[in-house]
């Protein structure tokens, strides 16, 4: 299996450079296809806020001075998203 994931979650995975597990994607249509997983944080008296920044308010925000900071940082065969939400305030013992 050879598999590779994006930052907002999107995935394609193949067993060969011609046999495909899922639809064949390059790295354009990794980035424009709207199924994609995600990973959402909902907090009393808040919207829901997606942690790859792909809510209908973060995306409203983006390339905008209020857009949330994000810094990607990867290497061979791995990444790392950080994302600050700046609106909720949460409890210190919250991890994700």
């Amino acid at each position: 299996m050879i598999s590779s994931v994006t930052p907002a979650l999107a995935v394609d995975c193949k067993t060969g450079q011609n046999t495909f597990l899922l639809e064949p994607a390059s790295e354009q249509t990794l980035t424009q296809n709207r199924a994609q997983r995600n990973f959402w944080v909902m907090a009393e008296g808040a919207q829901p806020w997606s942690a790859t920044g792909q809510s209908a308010p973060q995306l409203a925000l983006r390339f905008t001075p209020k857009e949330e900071p994000c810094r990607l940082t990867g290497g061979l065969l791995w990444q790392r998203v950080k994302r600050r939400q700046n609106q909720l305030i949460l409890p210190a013992s919250f991890a994700f």
